[in-house]
C-alpha cells in the first residue's frame, strides 16, 4: 500500500469514527469516549503528515486552527446528538 492510500483510509476510518462515537457514548459510555479519542487522534495524525500544514509558521497555525475546528464541531455534535438521544426527564 502506498502512503497516500493509507493516509486517505485512515483520514476515512478517523472521519467515521468521529461520526459514530456520539451514538456510542449514548449506549456505552466509555466505550464512545474511547471512539471519539481514537477519531481526534488519527484526524491530528492525519493533518500532521499532509504537506500543505508544513513550510511556514502561518501553514502550521492552520493546521492546528483546523485541528481545534474539528474538535469543536465534534464537541457541537456529540451536544446536539445526546439532546436527541437522551430523553429529558
Amino acid at each position: 500500500m502506498t502512503k497516500e492510500k493509507i493516509m486517505k483510509y485512515s483520514f476515512w476510518f478517523a472521519i467515521v469514527c468521529l461520526i459514530m462515537s456520539p451514538w456510542i457514548t449514548v449506549v456505552w459510555g466509555e466505550w464512545g469516549n474511547g471512539v471519539t479519542l481514537v477519531g481526534l487522534f488519527v484526524i491530528v495524525t492525519y493533518s500532521e503528515f499532509l504537506p500543505r500544514f508544513h513550510g511556514s509558521f502561518l501553514k502550521t497555525l492552520s493546521g492546528i486552527i483546523a485541528i481545534l475546528g474539528v474538535i469543536i464541531l465534534e464537541i457541537i455534535y456529540s451536544i446536539i446528538v445526546s439532546a436527541i438521544a437522551i430523553p429529558s426527564c
